[in-house]
């Protein structure tokens, strides 16, 4: 894959862990959804057909949601390890943007019920999840890598998205952190 051979040459010294590593068992997996719908109700860069769509599945469910049954659940696509420094990173492809794929997935409530919901608003949910919990954790867009893979430097320490100026951001929604 492009990418990950991008991240060797830009890691050279680092130790790619596991296309899915397993975050530690200490790790809150309750999310709130009340900001996220918050913060979507004034987002310009979604129509408003799939921001209202995207609003009304999230009116749905718990506030409170666990967003992975346990932490053995989750996973990020790339952990990078370089002087004992963790880099947490999601390389996201079309099928991440909001309402793009029509499959259903399960989130679970406070009490460890499963809820069917879109998967488009799992990775949402998780993705939002990640951007709370996780230091060192970076975004990345399949079409931004396309365009600027060339340009493409070393991420430095903290929370960061790469994406193109029009389109959807985790980050821009994620403004309260």
């Amino acid at each position: 894959m492009a990418f990950l051979n991008k991240l060797k040459e830009l890691y050279p010294n680092s130790v790619h862990i596991d296309e899915n590593y397993r975050l530690d068992n200490d790790i809150n997996p309750v999310y709130n959804t009340n900001s996220l719908i918050t913060e979507l109700e004034s987002y310009v860069k979604i129509t408003d057909k799939k921001r209202e769509r995207c609003i009304q599945e999230l009116s749905k469910i718990p506030e409170e949601l666990r967003v992975f049954e346990n932490t053995r659940n989750i996973s990020v696509d790339f952990t990078l390890e370089e002087s004992n420094e963790l880099k947490f990173i999601e390389f996201h492809e079309r099928q991440h943007r909001i309402d793009s794929n029509k499959r259903n997935s399960i989130i679970y409530t406070i009490d460890q019920q499963q809820i069917i919901i879109p998967r488009y608003l799992q990775r949402l949910i998780r993705d939002a999840w990640r951007w709370e919990n996780l230091d060192n954790f970076t975004i990345i867009w399949w079409d931004w890598f396309e365009k600027k893979q060339t340009e493409m430097k070393r991420i430095e320490e903290g929370k960061h998205e790469f994406s193109l100026e029009t389109k959807f951001r985790i980050s821009e929604i994620m403004k309260r952190n």
